[in-house]
């Protein structure tokens, strides 16, 4: 033993009692992993050995890598070993690394586990999909084919919108497939160009997208682009107008007509939050007002 504190190297000359002691090796791999490679050959074709290494230290899972092959195809002990660290399915027996349901379960746990799939894998939908949807890097490990096939670069939009900025130069300017992903997912039509961006049918298709159109209330969105309206300009000259002049008659305000003032002026009208100039978010204003108008009616 002070051999092997001294040197791990030495473990290599120790005789097959002291490298199949169940609980000497468990101590020695946990301080140092990389003397699992001299564990005793009793030892290692035990299921149970490789569980209490994996389960005693986190880094258990690089011990691993040292297993047997037929330990590192037992699905139960890799899956405890990518759950330490992703990196361990690469450890995984070959015939376990193309085995479609068992990647899958791997990927809907960590996507990164894409990464060591083989090619077949990596050209299968759902798999890729299930990556996806954790994080959008994962495209960059899929195939060519699934990268540029339109159906399934709009299925991953429904999830993360930010799918679009990574769809193919031809995609993004076809005016059809962003109406496509403006309906599917609203919010992707911010990762449009600039033009797609200020298209009104394009903005009403993501508005409804976003929102929905089940409320019931009649709404309308006005799209200035940062411009000041015209109207608005008029509007603010004839009320500027109106209250400078001092020989404009002044009604005495009766408390009838200041109800009726109260309830116009909680009427529901839409505003809007603006984002570049653009208006994208309508909101309703006045229900307070309005409760309060009703009841003092």
């Amino acid at each position: 033993l002070l051999a092997i504190r001294t040197s791990w190297g030495a473990l290599r000359f120790a005789t097959d009692i002291v490298r199949n002691d169940r609980d000497l090796m468990l101590g020695i791999v946990r301080e140092m992993w990389w003397a699992a490679e001299y564990v005793g050959e009793q030892l290692r074709v035990e299921s149970f050995f490789w569980y209490q290494v994996l389960h005693q230290d986190p880094m258990g899972w690089m011990a691993f890598s040292y297993a047997p092959g037929e330990m590192r195809e037992n699905k139960g002990l890799v899956m405890q070993a990518v759950n330490s660290d992703v990196l361990a399915f690469k450890y995984a027996d070959g015939d376990l690394r193309s085995d479609r349901e068992f990647a899958l379960e791997c990927v809907k746990k960590d996507w990164r586990v894409i990464k060591s799939l083989g090619e077949e894998l990596r050209e299968d939908h759902e798999i890729v999909l299930a990556a996806v949807q954790q994080d959008l890097e994962a495209l960059e490990y899929a195939c060519a084919d699934l990268r540029s096939d339109q159906d399934f670069l709009l299925e991953a939009l429904s999830e993360n919108p930010r799918t679009l900025s990574y769809m193919p130069e031809a995609m993004r300017e076809d005016r059809a497939v962003i109406a496509e992903a403006a309906e599917i997912n609203g919010t992707s039509l911010a990762y449009a160009r600039e033009d797609f961006r200020r298209d009104k049918q394009l903005l009403n298709t993501a508005m409804r997208s976003i929102h929905g159109s089940c409320t019931g209330l009649l709404w309308r969105t006005e799209y200035t682009f940062g411009e000041r309206r015209d109207s608005d300009e008029v509007a603010g000259d004839d009320s500027t107008a109106a209250d400078d002049d001092p020989a404009a008659p002044q009604a005495e305000a009766s408390p009838d007509a200041e109800r009726s003032e109260a309830a116009a002026a909680a009427t529901l009208r839409p505003s809007t939050d603006t984002w570049e100039g653009v208006a994208l978010t309508p909101r309703w204003e006045g229900l307070q007002q309005l409760e309060a108008a009703v009841a003092a009616a």
